[in-house]
């Protein structure tokens, strides 16, 4: 609830993709649902294949190349702070989708990502502050260390938009190829 679960709520009670006077006029725009054209059985298997390449990726970027690379006290960034990126990656990358997914841009819903996603430091700093014996006491600072940690972030965020971008893409260059086809 506290990283993902509370803008998923909100989206789904104020995001609307139309008016709800266009909606009551407009009632064919109800008829994407009735035939199932956005979701069915293709589109569901469609985002588990997206999910799985997207945590192989959050896999190696968090726990395999972090690994390879020391951090600056000169010693191999440790299993349990990689496993942390890799959690904190699937929270970037979840409130990201969401951000690119809503149609209402009102500045609270990009509020209430941006604290959803931080609030993942706070709760982190203060666990390792507060429980002193461990693997988790102290261990906040080699977290924040890994320089090749962050630019794995970076790339999971902005692979996002990279993506989207290469779909948006693909699908006008499929529509002009349709309407080249049906001019010949």
């Amino acid at each position: 609830m506290t990283f993902t679960g509370a803008a998923i709520f909100y989206w789904g009670v104020f995001d609307f993709e139309y008016s709800k006077q266009k909606l009551i006029r407009e009632p064919v725009l109800y008829k994407v649902g009735m035939e199932g054209s956005l979701f069915n059985t293709k589109v569901f298997w469609g985002w588990n294949m997206y999910a799985l390449v997207q945590s192989v990726a959050l896999l190696y970027l968090g726990m395999v190349f972090t690994q390879e690379s020391a951090v600056a006290s000169g010693k191999s960034f440790t299993f349990w702070a990689g496993g942390h990126i890799v959690y904190f990656e699937c929270i970037l990358l979840a409130n990201l989708v969401l951000l690119r997914q809503t149609h209402n841009h009102t500045g609270w819903f990009e509020l209430l990502l941006f604290l959803q996603t931080t609030s993942f430091f706070w709760i982190l700093y203060l666990d390792t502050i507060i429980f002193t014996k461990g693997v988790v006491a102290y261990f906040y600072d080699e977290f924040m260390s890994s320089s090749t940690a962050w630019l794995g972030c970076l790339l999971v965020g902005s692979s996002i938009f990279i993506e989207k971008a290469f779909i948006d893409t693909l699908k006008i260059l499929k529509k002009l190829t349709k309407e080249s086809a049906s001019k010949n």
